[in-house]
């Protein structure tokens, strides 16, 4: 193990740093010495010293760089990285202070963004820039300072410190897009154009037809992608049998093809849905295929159970989001730039009331796929129905993902669990005297937060359905008093549905 870094010099070099940081002449100094001061790490840095003398960091045991010659690394690591005539030089990551040091002896100007402020302290306590921070030569940018609308430049060179890559690619992802991202929406000879993109399947690729509709009726010129069908049995071959290097081959596949029609199209915005097969490499791509373009991203899902948001988030020009409160948060300390809260709708093309169709007519019904909150609450209805000598017919259940109904509740779910069409969704709503709508959550009950409402809770809406709905609080803004029944606790629903 090579040799800690004299405490001494780290400690001097720290305090020269925060002291040229609080000079009042320094742009946003005071703000970045606040973040430096104020934030914790769960991960152990360390300051060591490599065979040349330079000093490296070592976080939660990984050496960031070479122990032999770092400084010489980070020389090969400048000029690969440096691109003649761009203008301003932005680096991602501090976790290099090698490379700091030969980017602040060869750049007239340098802007660097860490997204770990314990990272950033550490660097700062490695190499004394006091000179370049007090001048402003160097610029410290954190991922909420990122986020807040700072002024991007016209050109940029960018360099990277590999390490601080792999150790958070989803900021490095929102470090490129902040820097090479559309500045605006951009209108063609034709006016505002839009290529939308939907997932391969699953609840939020109806959406896709639904927008292109509303582009229809308000005449803009637009693109719905559509998948090859190998595509989409590839990715439904993967629910039953995961394979990640299969899945990596699909996103790559379709990347490709999204990058391909946007370079014909030349759409003013590329606008993905939630689980489009598009990953943070496959956005740059678009990016640098359709760089007129400006990219968003509607993400009609739970952050807390779509785990995938947080590798994609910052790439995106724009996200669009349905829950308002902690998730804007968490976006902007991922160092997303724009976000907007856009609750979902209906498409009035297709859902709106109508007589009832026999073969889906019920007293109540619930249409969802069987995610294990729900099947819960359903298992203990059907559970109580039975007890009080209700018919099989008062209840029905539509949708996947039912193959654990209870002995109770196995009878009511329609056609053996199979997927029903959009068409066929509204046909449910129109035909049963009471929809349940139970929104997917964490638990065994109702989602105690309820971060989002669901598209179904317009849907039903929309095709003058009878409604029940498990208590969201942006229901109120959403729904005038009185137009559907909102429920704290699910021994409400058999009184609610009498």
């Amino acid at each position: 193990m090579p040799p800690k870094a004299d405490k001494a010099l780290l400690s001097a070099n720290l305090r020269a740093n925060l002291a040229a940081l609080k000079n009042p002449d320094s742009p946003d100094g005071e703000g970045v010495a606040a973040w430096l001061e104020s934030a914790q790490s769960s991960e152990r840095i360390e300051v060591l010293e490599a065979k040349d003398g330079s000093l490296v960091l070592s976080i939660g045991g990984a050496i960031q760089d070479s122990l032999v010659a770092p400084a010489k690394e980070a020389g090969k690591i400048f000029e690969r990285g440096l691109v003649a005539g761009r203008g301003e030089i932005w680096l991602f990551g501090l976790g290099g202070p090698a490379l700091l040091k030969a980017a602040l002896s060869k750049a007239g100007k340098l802007t660097v963004f860490e997204p770990d402020p314990q990272v950033a302290r550490a660097a700062l306590s490695a190499i004394d820039a006091s000179f370049e921070l007090s001048s402003g030569k160097l610029s410290i940018v954190s991922p909420e300072r990122l986020s807040s609308g700072i002024p991007r430049p016209i050109s940029a060179s960018i360099l990277a410190h590999p390490s601080s890559v792999r150790r958070a690619p989803p900021f490095f992802a929102g470090f490129e897009r902040f820097l090479t991202g559309s500045r605006a929406l951009a209108a063609g000879p034709d006016g505002i154009s839009i290529m939308i993109v939907g997932p391969l399947s699953g609840g939020s690729e109806p959406m896709g037809g639904f927008l292109y509709r509303a582009a229809e009726e308000l005449g803009l010129k637009r693109l719905l992608l559509k998948w090859p069908e190998k595509f989409v049995k590839a990715a439904e071959s993967l629910k039953s049998s995961p394979d990640p290097r299969r899945a990596s081959e699909i996103f790559e596949a379709s990347a490709a093809l999204a990058a391909e029609e946007a370079v014909k199209f030349k759409p003013s915005l590329f606008l993905a849905l939630a689980q489009a097969p598009l990953d943070a490499e496959g956005i740059k791509g678009i990016r640098r295929a359709s760089p007129e373009s400006a990219l968003a991203f509607w993400f009609v899902e739970d952050f807390r159970r779509f785990g995938y948001i947080e590798s994609v988030a910052a790439a995106w020009d724009l996200l669009l989001h349905i829950q308002e409160g902690p998730f804007e948060k968490i976006l902007k300390s991922w160092g997303v730039e724009k976000a907007m809260y856009l609750p979902p709708a209906a498409d009035p093309a297709v859902f709106f009331p109508g007589p009832p169709d026999p073969k889906f007519s019920s007293k109540a019904s619930f249409m969802g796929a069987g995610y294990p909150n729900r099947l819960k609450i359903m298992n203990d209805l059907a559970k109580f129905w039975k007890a009080s000598g209700k018919a099989l017919e008062d209840l029905k259940i539509f949708g996947s993902g039912w193959e654990r109904a209870s002995a109770h509740l196995a009878p009511h779910v329609f056609e053996g669990g199979r997927r029903v069409s959009t068409e066929e969704c509204a046909s449910i709503f129109r035909s049963a005297e009471v929809s349940l709508n139970i929104h997917s959550g964490p638990g065994d009950g109702f989602d105690a937060e309820g971060l989002f409402v669901n598209p179904r809770t317009f849907e039903v809406a929309a095709s003058g359905g009878c409604q029940i709905v498990d208590f969201r609080p942006l229901l109120e803004d959403l729904f005038p008093s009185g137009e559907l029944t909102a429920i704290r606790d699910p021994a409400e629903l058999p009184d609610s549905l009498d």
